[in-house]
């Protein structure tokens, strides 16, 4: 079997106060490790969104104009990344209204961070500082997307394997 991990995140908030955890499972050696966000990262833990990074799971928060990020980067050794990344959101100080949307997906590799509302989705590109307003028509349904991903190999794709 291939080096594959299941992540199961746990979220506790009571007001801004709580906790997030990562309850990672390592299939190959069926060892299960915790690793909870450290206290002080976020001011605020019902603001944190969870998103991924490099094949890591990460949280993310909106402080001023800027979103932070911390990723966990060896769930086994707990080890956070040192730094925090600092992404700059320069389009919050014109459109302050995004900041209350409920922020749905990020993609690192190229790029885009959404934000979705009942009534509108956003979109804005880092690259290209570029900021993209659709409205949305009729009811809708927010669908928080799931980060945890397995990779198969040849393998451990055949029916009756486990």
């Amino acid at each position: 079997m291939s080096n594959q991990t299941f992540y199961h995140v746990q979220r506790a908030i009571y007001g801004s106060k709580g906790y997030n955890k990562v309850n990672s499972f390592d299939m190959k050696t069926e060892c299960c490790f915790i690793n909870t966000l450290p206290k002080g990262f976020f001011s605020n833990q019902s603001k944190v969104m969870l998103m991924k990074r490099n094949d890591c799971i990460a949280f993310g928060g909106i402080v001023e104009y800027n979103l932070n990020v911390i990723v966990l980067e060896d769930h086994k050794k707990h080890k956070w990344s040192e730094k925090k990344i600092v992404i700059p959101l320069p389009f919050l100080k014109e459109n302050p209204d995004i900041k209350k949307m409920m922020q749905v997906s990020i993609s690192f590799n190229i790029g885009i961070l959404g934000f979705v509302s009942k009534n509108e989705s956003v979109i804005y590109n880092t690259r290209s500082k570029k900021l993209t307003r659709i409205k949305l028509a009729g009811k809708r349904h927010i669908i928080c997307p799931c980060v945890i991903t397995f990779k198969r190999n040849a393998s451990s794709s055949r029916r009756g394997q486990v």
